[in-house]
């Protein structure tokens, strides 16, 4: 029995994402999707038919393991074509919404959960996936965890993929080098701050062109300073508060002092996101806060100097004493993928699905990519290298994981929050105008949403 959508969305912030998986040990079934030659068994072979496919792995080592599965899956399923559209992250999101609103979405496509799937479940744009899941058990495949943002009033309206968290990756040999240890608090993560602007070293690499980086710093520190609860309130775009608690503008203005002390890189607001992991990988700067979407990629020598890939590791977001969050929560979101409502391919599509999400391919992914897939015994000892393991295991061990804010409000008050901190970090918008702002177009929002 499925458990209802309020029950499910807390316990994905309640409960730690893998109490069940340090599955790290644990076996995946086999995946259940064989089939036969693909014309029905008349001898007569038939066009394939189609599948349109959109994701964001555009970059190794994702791409070259997804074109593999896509091989794999076709030679299982010669009825099937799978045509995909590779699409950068930042150019998708508008892309996929611009597509969708046309009526011309992808068969399978790439999404965020929270408020920016629900947007589509709300418009009828995205299959309700709910019996599919209860059929054969597909369901129950995925981490229970990973599943309450892609429900939304009764309906499940996508799948969960690959599981990801904030993290600060550092430099060993220059912590090492000035007997710095990571931070456990805020203050101490000043100190490093300190440390290293002292001599001229950017602490803290950031890019912020696409907007949306900075913006993690307010959420964990709004999750520390406000409470997880409160902050999941205040989102709503029904009945959303408004922004009222003190530690809302106190976490800002903590974000400020990283910013006027100069600990981030200068005009990050023109930095895009790979010259910021250059700038960490090539020494310039001595932390980089960036998702584990990334730990493939400073593990894989075409993109990362081979001598930098064993001198980095990573520590949480430290705590900030007197706060009215639980200090001991991760901030973080699974991604996945939905099905457009009106594709004309519907079996295929779900065909497709449940192969890329089966146990041997959730597997195979792990091992290349070393992120953590959303189906339950797809990290093991044998394929999740150190990080990884590391990665797994706070998050078993964690009592909660908060998301990230721009998933989770309206459209319109995302881009005007992120448009403010980019002006907050350019000396332009102070913090008590981020939140002006902030709180102008939460009650816009709010008012159209009780017209609806």
């Amino acid at each position: 029995m499925r458990r209802t959508t309020a029950t499910r969305r807390a316990a994905f912030l309640a409960l730690p994402l893998l109490s069940l998986i340090v599955a790290i040990g644990l076996p995946a079934c086999g995946n259940g999707e064989e089939a036969g030659n693909g014309d029905g068994g008349t001898g007569t072979a038939a066009s394939p038919t189609v599948v349109e496919f959109a994701s964001i792995w555009v970059n190794p080592p994702r791409k070259p393991a997804l074109e593999k599965v896509i091989e794999e899956f076709e030679t299982v399923h010669p009825d099937i074509r799978i045509d995909t559209e590779f699409i950068q992250p930042d150019a998708y999101k508008m892309a996929i919404r611009t597509k969708v609103a046309a009526g011309e979405a992808p068969d399978v496509f790439f999404v965020w959960p929270g408020e920016w799937l629900w947007k589509f479940a709300r418009g009828g744009q995205v299959m309700d996936l709910t019996e599919e899941l209860d059929e054969d058990g597909w369901g129950d495949r995925f981490l229970p965890n990973s599943m309450p943002l892609f429900e939304y009033e009764g309906g499940t309206y996508g799948v969960p993929m690959l599981m990801q968290c904030k993290y600060f990756f550092y430099n060993q040999q220059m912590f090492e080098d000035r007997d710095l240890a990571e931070p456990a608090t805020w203050d101490e993560l000043i100190h490093v701050c300190e440390t290293f602007a002292g001599e001229g070293t950017t602490p803290i690499a950031l890019s912020n062109a696409q907007a949306w980086p900075l913006h993690h710093y307010a959420t964990i520190l709004w999750q520390r300073l406000v409470g997880e609860d409160q902050l999941l309130r205040d989102y709503d775009r029904v009945t959303g508060g408004d922004f009222s608690h003190p530690g809302y503008r106190q976490g800002l203005e903590m974000l400020e002092e990283l910013i006027s002390q100069g600990y981030f890189t200068p005009d990050a607001n023109g930095v895009d996101r790979d010259s910021a992991r250059l700038l960490f990988a090539s020494d310039e700067s001595a932390m980089f806060y960036t998702g584990t979407w990334d730990l493939g990629w400073f593990q894989d020598e075409s993109l990362t100097p081979a001598e930098f890939i064993d001198n980095w590791w990573m520590f949480q977001f430290p705590s900030v004493p007197g706060g009215e969050g639980n200090q001991s929560y991760m901030m973080g979101a699974p991604d996945g993928y939905a099905i457009a409502a009106d594709t004309d391919v519907p079996e295929a599509a779900l065909t497709w699905l449940r192969y890329f999400t089966s146990p041997d391919v959730s597997k195979q992914l792990v091992d290349e990519l070393q992120e953590l897939v959303c189906v339950e015994g797809a990290v093991t000892d044998q394929n999740a290298g150190p990080r990884l393991q590391k990665y797994a295991n706070d998050l078993s061990s964690a009592p909660g994981v908060t998301p990230w804010a721009d998933i989770m409000l309206e459209s319109s008050v995302r881009e005007a929050f992120l448009d403010a901190l980019q002006g907050m970090l350019d000396g332009t918008v102070s913090p008590e105008g981020v939140l002006q702002r902030l709180r102008e177009a939460h009650a816009k929002a709010r008012e159209e949403a009780a017209q609806e």
